[in-house]
């Protein structure tokens, strides 16, 4: 901006011109809508609630945040977003940071196959299995562990139980298969 000063007397008239240069040195300041960590169920839903951004000359610079970084709902770990601006004349903010925890919080859950099982005496007893599902774990039917015996030269009703804990360490509802090893054969005299 110029601004002209001027005076006058007998001699005539005198003018100054003063050139203001306005600038803007003062960085936008981010604001978080979030508070704290964020956590998201595996196989959720991630919503970017954002952030705000405000500058003493411009006013809002919301719609300018730039936000880096990503969140993998399928994938169980943390993630760190990055929120930052600059204003028209380059200052920037100081940045702020996010970060979402994608964590599994649901149970396994572990399903016979087939029900109680029967097996003649000196049989043989072969376990019908079971299926495990999870909603994060791959791998939680490999971690299975299955408590019990069965001798099948000794008549009596056997329970075998089956446990498991995914990758979280949630503990599924533990399930019991009864084998019962029975005598068919009658006597021979």
């Amino acid at each position: 901006y110029n601004i002209s000063y001027s005076v006058t007397d007998s001699n005539g008239t005198a003018r100054v011109v003063r050139t203001v240069n306005v600038t803007d040195t003062v960085a936008p300041v981010l604001t978080p809508k979030w508070s704290g960590d964020t956590y998201v169920e595996c196989h959720g839903t991630f919503v970017d609630v954002g952030a705000t951004a405000t500058d003493a000359c411009k006013g809002d610079l919301s719609p300018a945040i730039v936000r880096t970084g990503t969140v993998n709902v399928n994938s169980l770990g943390d993630y760190v977003l990055t929120y930052n601006v600059s204003d028209p004349s380059n200052n920037a903010a100081t940045p702020i940071t996010q970060t979402v925890h994608v964590v599994d919080t649901t149970a396994p859950v572990i399903t016979l196959v087939g029900g109680d099982v029967t097996v003649p005496c000196h049989g043989v007893f072969t376990d019908p299995g079971f299926t495990v599902a999870d909603a994060c774990d791959v791998d939680v039917a490999s971690r299975v562990v299955r408590t019990g015996t069965v001798d099948v030269n000794t008549p009596k009703d056997y329970v075998l139980y089956y446990d498991v804990k995914d990758i979280s360490n949630n503990a599924a509802v533990e399930v019991a298969r009864t084998v019962h090893v029975v005598d068919t054969v009658l006597p021979v005299i």
